[in-house]
Formats: C-alpha cells, sequence, structure tokens
C-alpha cells in the first residue's frame, strides 16, 4: 500500500470552551476519494479547514506528503486545491479574471494559466460565460466556477466542502465525473456531504464524525461490519400467505417491515441465513403464497447511518 499523503494524528480544536475536534486520527491515501459525513456541528468544516490551512491554533499533528500542516503553510499551498462551502469571488470582476487572480495566488504564471482556464470552463459547460461578470452567474455556475479555480493548479490533494450542492442534475454528474477521472490521474481527494448517495457513489472510504470525534473509517463493506449491519432477506410475493405468525414465531427472525407486496426480514444470525430463507419459503407455500422473487437485501449508505445514529440516540440531522 502507498505511503498515505495526508495524515492526521490527534488533532483537536476548540474555540473558546467549546471543544470542535477532540484527537482526530485518520489517513488519507494517494488517489482515494475520501467522504466525510456525520451531523451538522459534527466538525466537518472545521477539520477541512485546518487540512487546508485556515485554520492554524491546533492540538495534534497533521503531514500533507511529509510535510507540516502550519509550520510549512507556505511549500503546501501550490499541493491543495480549496472548494469552500460558499464560494466567494470578486463580484465586480468577470469569471476569467477572477480565475486569472486565484491561478495567480496558487504560484501559477499566466501562460500556463490559458490552457488550463480554457480546458476546465468548457469541461464545466463554463465557456460562454468566461466574460460574464460572477454577480451575473447563478449559484450554481459560481459553484462550478469555484470547482475550476481549485483544480486549476492541478494540486495533489483536492479538498472539497459540500462541493454538489446546489448543482442541478446535470451539473451533478458532470462533477462526479470529474471527481473520478481527477482520481484517475492520482489525486487525492477528500470531501463532506449530506448527501449520502453521493458518498457511496464516489468515495472509496469514508470516515464519520460526531460531535467531534472520528468514530469509524473504512469502505462501504467495513461500516457494514462496524455498524453491526444485520443480515436481510428481501422477499416479494405474487401472493402472500394467508398466515405470516411464522415469521413471529420463530427464533431464527428478530424483525421485519413491509412495503406493498415485499417484505425485509431480519435473520438473527447470519450464519442462519440458509435456514431462513428455507422456513420463510416452506411455510409461504404451504400457507398458500406464491413468492415472486427472494434475495439478501444490501442496505445503501443511508440506511447504514440512520442505524448508526438510532444506535446512539441522536436526531437525524443532515450529515
Amino acid at each position: 500500500m502507498a505511503e498515505a499523503l495526508v495524515v492526521f494524528e490527534e488533532v483537536g480544536k476548540k474555540f473558546g470552551h467549546f471543544q470542535a475536534l477532540s484527537d482526530i486520527s485518520f489517513d488519507l491515501r494517494p488517489g482515494e476519494v475520501f467522504g466525510y459525513i456525520g451531523p451538522n456541528g459534527a466538525g466537518k468544516t472545521t477539520t477541512l479547514r485546518v487540512l487546508v490551512g485556515l485554520i492554524r491554533n491546533f492540538t495534534g499533528t497533521l503531514t500533507i506528503a511529509g510535510r507540516k500542516v502550519g509550520k510549512q503553510r507556505d511549500e503546501l499551498h501550490e499541493l491543495i486545491g480549496f472548494l469552500p462551502q460558499s464560494v466567494g469571488f470578486h463580484a465586480w470582476r468577470t469569471a476569467e479574471d477572477a480565475l486569472f487572480a486565484l491561478g495567480e495566488l496558487s504560484g501559477m504564471t499566466r501562460e500556463a494559466m490559458v490552457p488550463e482556464i480554457d480546458r476546465l470552463l468548457t469541461r464545466f459547460s463554463l465557456g460562454d460565460s468566461r466574460h460574464k461578470k460572477v454577480k451575473q452567474l447563478s449559484g450554481g455556475m459560481q459553484q462550478k466556477l469555484g470547482f475550476v479555480q481549485a483544480m486549476l493548479h492541478r494540486p495533489k490533494l483536492l479538498v472539497l466542502d459540500e462541493p454538489l450542492s446546489g448543482l442541478d442534475p446535470a451539473s451533478r454528474n458532470v462533477v462526479k465525473d470529474v471527481i473520478r477521472e481527477v482520481r484517475a490521474e492520482g489525486t487525492t481527494v477528500i470531501f463532506s456531504s449530506h448527501i449520502l448517495s453521493d458518498v457511496e457513489d464516489l468515495a472509496d472510504r469514508i470516515g464519520v464524525v460526531r460531535q467531534g470525534s472520528m468514530m469509524v473509517t473504512g469502505t462501504l463493506e467495513e461500516l457494514k461490519q462496524q455498524f453491526g449491519a444485520p443480515m436481510i432477506v428481501s422477499v416479494e410475493f405474487a401472493v402472500p400467505p394467508s398466515d405470516d405468525s411464522f415469521l413471529d414465531a420463530s427464533d431464527l427472525f428478530i424483525g421485519r417491515e413491509q412495503v406493498g407486496t415485499t417484505w425485509r426480514v431480519q435473520i438473527r444470525d447470519v450464519g442462519g441465513f440458509d435456514a431462513g430463507v428455507h422456513h420463510i419459503i416452506t411455510h409461504t407455500l404451504a400457507g398458500g403464497g406464491r413468492i415472486r422473487s427472494i434475495h439478501p437485501f444490501d442496505p445503501d449508505l443511508d440506511e447504514l447511518y440512520v442505524r448508526y445514529v438510532d444506535a446512539r440516540g441522536e436526531g437525524h440531522g443532515d450529515a
């Protein structure tokens, strides 16, 4: 496995008496997409602001490419592209001028910027808007312009705070494709999102932060195990059985939910999956029912996250 590009080691941050981050430890690997989720106020934006150097007074150690954030800030500036939640451009500048100004801050020459600006504006369908003032652009167009400025200098690390918010479906698909493209080129991406389906769609690994602490990290499959996701079988009926009490009478099952003609039945033990399926089929047929389909049900990230939050007695605020 390649050496980590980013390493958080017990990073903490206080705002007055409020502990925004508490001993956050995780890493980001070269060429991976890391999805960062958690309830509102959990510490996602604070983590990203520490990472890009906007918050400098923190405890613990944070390194990027072996360099310490906070002590070697100027050396790291060219490695990082950042898209904040609220993109801030000078409203009186044209889109193109805004990019030239920000590119210079990243150490790029005008000659180097010209082809990159052309390429990225075209990629994000902003070519016809390059001479419009920023204040004339819609919120979604400004969001895409923020992507262009973050990617202009081809950073090794792309840090995105709620990057897909405010975008129409076509633009969301473009942004997702671009994230996949830069990952294939070796860029490391960390992004926060409250849209868990986007995290599931894009992320190689996922981190869940709660009350300023990193609770768990891993692939979706690893999170399923760590969240304790039960084995579930989905049964769709052509004709339901006349009596379904056999589900409640057997110790093979721990619960079920019904949506129309489909049941989702939780099996108590993974090792009892085959016995549970056999029990359902046998008793359904005996009760005059007919099964259209039966198969394991694979919960998505939304369902896993809700189950995780419920287990801890938290509210279901946006992640």
